[in-house]
Formats: structure tokens, sequence, C-alpha cells
């Protein structure tokens, strides 16, 4: 979550021309948080069915 919000800051007051590039840091990052999300959320269901066994 502070990659994106420092991706969005960066984008604000940094080189304009160089925005897109602070816009894609913020999208991948965010891509990236909520995969891992995901993941952690899969994996929990699957240890809490194999401690149940």
């Amino acid at each position: 979550d502070e990659v994106r919000t420092t991706a969005v800051e960066v984008a604000k007051i940094g080189n304009k021309n160089a925005y897109s590039d602070a816009a894609s840091a913020e999208y991948l990052a965010n891509a990236a948080y909520e995969s891992a999300q995901e993941n952690i959320e899969i994996n929990v269901k699957t240890l809490a069915s194999l401690k149940s066994d």
C-alpha cells in the first residue's frame, strides 16, 4: 500500500513527462497487492482444511 501511495505522490510532484511511469508503478503495485491478498486467502483456506483432517 505504501508503494501505491508513494507512486501517486511522486506523480503529483515529479517530472510531468514521467507521469505515465508513476501511474504504471501504481497499477503494478496494486496488481501485486491484490494477487498476494488472493494467494493468502486461498492458502489460509487450504491450511484450515488440512488442519481439520
